[in-house]
């Protein structure tokens, strides 16, 4: 488990420590739902939401990451280029990772349009890696983005569409495994709607 000033390695289980993750902003503070276009009934339905009000230095984090995309955002181009140069170990498989993803808006979501310009330039520092992440944001332009960012729009289709379903007992053909390391559908541009029960 590595964490820097910008990045998280290993601490989310779910990702995997082959994924650096960082984030643009809070769920507590995500502009998504204050704008009608998050998939949530309710603020509280939101997982990462939720998870800051267990655990309130999340959102902090968050928060201090996108002060720093504004203020620093060299710093993320260092502490990636660091990350790169070593293994991480998974606390679920033991194994040693090299990084091959970046995860972005693990909770939260762009904030403007700088958020999208910020994630192509950085994307391009590091063509050898797949950045992807969600966002509900579909008032912003992703048309020039870097071709090594899949974004998985919520509720439309970007690179794919993850919608989120409330009824646990309904069956899609295209769901959500709930485990990063084994699956790699939100991670490549199919078109494809990808079903995830809320959680």
């Amino acid at each position: 488990m590595t964490t820097t000033k910008c990045f998280s390695v290993g601490v989310n289980t779910k990702v995997g420590s082959d994924t650096a993750i960082f984030n643009f902003i809070s769920g507590h503070e995500c502009p998504s739902f204050s704008k009608g276009y998050c998939q949530m009934k309710k603020k509280t339905h939101c997982y990462a939401f939720r998870g800051e009000l267990l655990r309130p230095s999340y959102r902090t984090r968050a928060n201090n990451q996108g002060v720093l995309i504004d203020t620093d955002p060299m710093a993320f181009v260092v502490d990636l280029s660091n990350l790169q140069s070593k293994t991480h170990k998974d606390r679920v498989t033991g194994k040693y990772n090299e990084i091959k993803y970046v995860r972005f808006s693990e909770r939260g979501d762009f904030r403007t349009q700088k958020d999208v310009d910020f994630l192509s330039k950085l994307a391009n520092h590091f063509p050898e890696l797949t950045f992807y992440g969600y966002t509900a944001r579909r008032d912003l332009d992703y048309i020039n983005i870097a071709p090594n960012i899949v974004i998985n729009g919520l509720g439309f289709n970007l690179d794919n569409n993850f919608k989120v379903e409330y009824n646990k007992h309904k069956i899609h053909k295209n769901i959500c495994l709930m485990d990063c390391r084994t699956c790699n559908k939100c991670k490549s541009s199919n078109g494809k709607t990808i079903w995830g029960y809320r959680h």
